[in-house]
């Protein structure tokens, strides 16, 4: 059996804004959709050769989850993203503006997804994350 070990401290630290030199980053939240979103993305398109630009992963998102341009923009997904560089979830691939997750970032992503699933499928059926064991 494998036991569900959940990082607690890791999400605690990346809800908490830093500040990396003279920029400010917000906290990301476990229960921040857009995130949520963007992480999904980002997890399932991770053999995306080169990584994804902006707009690549914004019709990614808009199209997954059957959103408008106006209720997900582009500079929202910039915003969203830059959080997650900053935090160190992201990062760009060499010199040009393509993303893909870091191993810290796949971590988070299948932890949010993970919290995602437990609270939106389990919670009316008495189910508890913390004691989910797969075989």
């Amino acid at each position: 059996m494998l036991n569900v070990h959940v990082d607690f401290p890791l999400l605690q630290r990346i809800a908490l804004p830093i500040t990396i030199g003279a920029v400010r980053y917000p906290g990301i939240k476990i229960h921040e959709t857009r995130i949520i979103r963007l992480l999904e993305v980002l997890l399932h398109g991770g053999t995306h050769v080169g990584g994804w630009t902006a707009r690549q992963v914004h019709h990614a998102v808009l199209t997954t989850f059957q959103l408008s341009e106006r209720a997900y923009g582009l500079n929202k997904l910039r915003y969203d993203l830059r959080k997650l560089k900053g935090h160190g979830l992201i990062e760009r691939d060499g010199s040009r503006y393509a993303y893909h997750l870091t191993s810290k970032g796949v971590q988070v992503a299948l932890l949010f997804l993970f919290f995602n699933v437990a609270n939106s499928t389990g919670r009316s059926a008495g189910f508890s994350p913390w004691s989910m064991r797969a075989t």
